[in-house]
C-alpha cells in the first residue's frame, strides 16, 4: 500500500488534481493505512498489555508514553467531520519510525 502511495506522490500535482480517479485512490488508501496503523497500535498495546484506550487518540498516547513511539514523531489524528473521532476524515502527520 505504502509503494502505491508513493507512486501517487510521485504523480504532476497538475496532473494529480486533474484526474478525480488519481484522487480518489489517494484517499482511500491514505484511509487503509491509516486503518492499518491503528489496528497495529491496538494489537501492540494488548500484546504489551498496556493500559486500554478509549480513542484512537489515546492508543497513539499511549504508545508515545511507552516509547514506543519517538515524541514528537507520533501520529497525531486531527477529526474534521463533527464528533471528537469520526471514523472517516482523519489528517495523519506521520514523520517518524515505530521503535520498540
Amino acid at each position: 500500500m505504502l509503494t502505491l502511495l508513493r507512486h501517487l506522490a510521485a504523480i504532476e500535482r497538475a496532473t494529480y488534481l486533474a484526474d478525480v480517479g488519481l484522487k480518489a485512490q489517494a484517499e482511500r488508501w491514505l484511509h487503509l493505512a491509516a486503518e492499518c496503523a491503528l489496528d497495529l497500535a491496538q494489537h501492540l498495546i494488548a500484546d504489551r498489555g498496556y493500559r486500554t484506550p478509549g480513542t484512537n487518540r489515546e492508543a497513539c498516547a499511549i504508545l508515545r508514553d511507552q516509547g514506543v513511539l519517538e515524541d514528537g514523531r507520533a501520529p497525531e489524528p486531527r477529526a474534521q467531520m463533527g464528533g471528537p473521532e469520526p471514523r472517516m476524515g482523519w489528517e495523519w502527520a506521520w514523520s517518524g519510525s515505530v521503535s520498540g
